[in-house]
């Protein structure tokens, strides 16, 4: 045998070592990933076969510019003489020519967290990714899956041309980066299919996704609906489906994912075709509105999945606690019976034990109770104590943070001739409609929903958690920007903005988005 030959075998038997080899692998010498993100992108391409010329430049993201301080005060006009100065000192000294395919290179521009732990070698961890204008192929996913990317956060695609392909393995790759919570995939429309709800999962951690400029339909907005309106696997916080082909199909189909949905918290549909219709669907879903035959279906099936947990549950319970008094006796009673003296004796040591308890309970509620009337005393309380701990109730209630629960499973579900109604979605608190084809209807309908959950918010549990609509972007519509219902909507939703900012004349503004 050869030198070549072993030098054949030795190359057919290795392998790289992180998660799952490239396809097309000519030189599959094993390589450990570092974490020097640079370092570990250039070597798999080149261990991949890809051609060289084609390789990216690995690049820090430019900053924006900073914005100019002022260093003058209010209605102090600047020396014309000292701008002269600026601009010519300003002015470059030299020139230099650069190559054009230097500056149309495909580049990743990152955002870098370096590590300098070690003396000898500085780590560049990647924590933003950032690639514009070129094509975003699978090999490069399948690259980017080998690299060591677990601080990653954010990964920003604009105009990369993706298609199916990319779209799924980019989105297997997301299940296993935990870190990353946003995506933007904008600018690249993948007609026919519209894969983007495969981002829409919970085996991965997404919370924010942008997916502006990609031409979505109706088919596109069907599975993202689909996606959205399972209540258990949708962790997306934020959505942003702005400058797409939605149309009215694709608004209802957002409004019916919408009725179940309690996790979405900020969603903007502006430019994408909507009129009246669908934005009486959308406001309507933000009130009570009227279960389908379908969904009181299923919430019977819900309704009887829950019952036979807590039976479960409780038979567990039973079987873990220990036998009963009254159990014991019963057993007794079958096997050995006592005589009537034993019998008048446990009789006479039950009224006793029942003095017993009947005494420590008094004890233990004039303890609790002195803390409570001092704490009255202090505060001023006295015939008002019994208001000012219900007030205590009330806020421990809006101070509920847990997870919500399913609507279909709300206490507070009514039923009028029959029919089952159910409180609209609270946990949306910002909806951008702006520059759209909306008219009067649907503004008194979102008139309606505001002045709605205004008079609702406070009295539901865990209001801090789903307060309702706190900002409604309605600009750039058909109806009169001077309409009385209009001012009256941002009046109200001004009044309920925690975030809303005092002018020095005491009056709010109203901050768009």
């Amino acid at each position: 045998m050869g030198k070549k030959d072993r030098l054949r075998g030795n190359n057919n038997s290795s392998s790289i070592s992180r998660n799952t080899p490239l396809g097309e692998i000519a030189d599959s010498n094993t390589y450990n990933c570092t974490g020097n993100f640079p370092t570990d992108f250039n070597e798999l391409w080149n261990r991949a076969g890809l051609d060289k010329v084609g390789l990216p430049i690995i690049k820090n993201r430019s900053k924006p510019p900073k914005i100019p301080e002022e260093n003058f005060k209010e209605g102090e006009a600047e020396d014309p003489t000292q701008e002269m100065d600026k601009s010519i000192e300003d002015l470059p000294t030299t020139y230099s020519t650069t190559n054009n395919w230097d500056i149309y290179k495909p580049a990743i521009q990152c955002e870098f967290e370096v590590d300098v732990s070690t003396r000898q070698l500085q780590i560049n961890y990647a924590k933003e990714i950032y690639i514009r204008g070129w094509r975003f192929d699978d090999k490069i996913v399948q690259i980017l899956k080998q690299c060591m990317l677990e601080r990653l956060t954010i990964i920003n695609l604009w105009n990369t041309g993706m298609n199916d392909l990319s779209v799924t393995t980019l989105a297997s790759m997301l299940k296993t980066l935990p870190s990353v919570k946003t995506l933007y995939l904008e600018g690249n429309p993948i007609p026919d299919t519209e894969p983007f709800h495969l981002f829409i999962t919970e085996d991965n951690s997404l919370a924010n996704l942008y997916l502006r400029n990609n031409r979505i339909t109706e088919i596109g907005a069907k599975n993202i609906g689909q996606a959205l309106g399972q209540f258990s696997s949708s962790p997306i916080v934020n959505l942003n489906l702005s400058f797409n082909n939605l149309g009215n199909e694709g608004a209802k189909l957002i409004a019916k994912a919408l009725r179940m949905n309690r996790t979405l918290v900020s969603l903007s549909l502006s430019s994408n075709y909507i009129s009246d219709e669908g934005g009486i669907a959308l406001a309507s879903v933000l009130k009570t509105f009227m279960l389908t035959h379908e969904e009181v279906v299923e919430r019977r099936k819900l309704i009887s999945s829950s019952s036979t947990r807590q039976v479960l549950s409780r038979s567990l319970d039973s079987r873990d606690r220990p036998g009963s008094n009254r159990s014991g006796s019963l057993v007794i009673a079958k096997g050995q019976r006592g005589s009537s003296k034993n019998k008048k004796q446990d009789a006479a040591n039950k009224k006793n034990d029942e003095k017993d308890k009947n005494k420590k309970d008094k004890k233990a509620s004039t303890i609790t109770e002195n803390p409570r009337s001092q704490k009255n005393k202090k505060s001023g309380g006295g015939k008002d104590s019994n208001k000012s701990g219900k007030g205590l109730a009330s806020t421990e209630e809006d101070n509920d943070l847990g997870d919500p629960v399913h609507p279909m499973l709300d206490g507070k579900v009514k039923t009028i001739e029959g029919k089952i109604y159910l409180s609209g979605c609270m946990s949306l608190i910002c909806l951008n409609l702006a520059r759209n084809n909306i008219g009067f209807e649907s503004l008194s309908e979102f008139h309606s929903v505001v002045q709605f959950q205004s008079s609702v918010g406070r009295k539901i549990k865990g209001y801090r958690r789903m307060p309702g609509l706190l900002k409604l972007h309605l600009q750039k519509n058909l109806f009169d920007e001077n309409d009385p219902k209009w001012l009256h909507i941002q009046e109200i939703l001004l009044s309920r903005d925690p975030m809303a900012t005092a002018d020095d004349d005491g009056m709010s503004t109203f901050t768009t988005g």
